[in-house]
């Protein structure tokens, strides 16, 4: 998939917790849907984390 001709890539918290691996912690994260130009919405997911 793309937009805005970019690749993008899908994750919800627990496949990014995965994906960032031990060495972070998840302090908070919140979800937010955006509605593009064309209408459609779609979901970002902002989260914070720290180095243990």
């Amino acid at each position: 998939m793309r937009c805005s001709g970019l690749p993008i890539a899908r994750y919800d918290i627990a496949l990014l917790c995965e994906r960032l691996g031990s060495n972070f912690q998840l302090l908070s994260y919140s979800l937010e849907e955006h509605h593009a130009p064309g209408g459609k919405a779609q979901q970002f997911i902002y989260a914070h984390f720290k180095i243990r």
